[in-house]
């Protein structure tokens, strides 16, 4: 807490404020930031960008899907000892092996993050890592072996873990800023226009998380000392959010799927039809030209 608000005060807000950035590098930088998400760094929250964040339909999914997703993560956070020592284990050896699922799942979800980035994809991963976990809790539910359940909280981590990030991003790509126009080449400087920029996405951001992190409200109540050693409710509920997590992830892909369709058919050109071009740079991921990330 100590650092957070000394970084508040000493943090920059964008690359055109960093005193130790050269004019070239400033300018390099929000160059790349316009490339990568046309967005202006400059912009003020506005009423409109809070409502953009928070009724965007993927901002919904998402949300719903990190929500079913947190109960398996918080569950996993909390209770492995617990499941593991179930196993006829010790206290002691449960709690050392919680360490290499955890190791595992770390890995993972960096690898699944850069892969995810380099194929452009987000629903698609967000469904097979569901049906990972999914697999894993089935196992938990279904076998007594103690070293078969072990293998099981590995699906189950691995599933789980790269399961939020995933969410959380694809929410942040498909609540797009509106655009702007880039700078003048021969400008050493950069200059805004008057168009938003990052607000949906940090409203959209904070919105998904706040959401999710509900999840771990249920999951304190999934593992219950009357139903060790077993804990089948546990399991099945877990389950139970992930299979709920796919079907919301697969549900995300076909409507960005079918909205790209259409916008690319025209269907959505009427939204720019008697604006002027400020107008429409407003409209940002509503706007026709903008695809949404599947």
């Amino acid at each position: 807490m100590a650092i957070a608000t000394t970084c508040y005060f000493y943090m920059y807000t964008s690359p055109e404020t960093c005193k130790f950035l050269t004019p070239r590098q400033k300018y390099i930088a929000m160059e790349r930031l316009r490339r990568d998400s046309r967005e202006n760094a400059a912009e003020k929250t506005q009423m409109v960008h809070v409502k953009r964040g928070i009724l965007n339909i993927n901002n919904i999914l998402c949300a719903l899907g990190f929500f079913f997703n947190n109960v398996s993560v918080q569950s996993l956070a909390l209770f492995m000892p617990t499941i593991l020592r179930a196993l006829g284990w010790t206290s002691t050896k449960a709690q050392l092996l919680t360490v290499p699922p955890y190791v595992a799942a770390a890995a993972w979800s960096i690898f699944v993050s850069w892969l995810s980035d380099r194929c452009k994809m987000r629903g698609v991963f967000a469904v097979c890592h569901s049906i990972c976990a999914i697999v894993g809790y089935a196992i938990l539910v279904t076998t007594d072996q103690a070293g078969t359940k072990y293998l099981a909280v590995f699906f189950c981590a691995l599933g789980c873990f790269p399961l939020g990030p995933i969410f959380l991003s694809w929410g942040i790509n498909s609540a797009h800023s509106p655009f702007f126009s880039p700078p003048p080449h021969s400008a050493n400087k950069y200059v805004p226009t008057d168009a938003a920029g990052p607000t949906i996405r940090a409203v959209s951001s904070g919105y998904i998380v706040s959401v999710g992190t509900l999840g771990a409200i249920l999951a304190t109540w999934t593992y219950i000392p009357s139903d060790a050693p077993n804990y089948i409710t546990g399991h099945s509920i877990n389950l139970g959010s992930q299979a709920c997590a796919a079907f919301i992830a697969l549900v995300g892909v076909l409507y960005c799927r079918w909205e790209n369709a259409k916008r690319a058919r025209g269907g959505r050109d009427h939204r720019i039809q008697g604006m002027t071009e400020v107008e429409a740079r407003k409209l940002g991921y509503r706007h026709p030209e903008f695809r949404y990330m599947e």
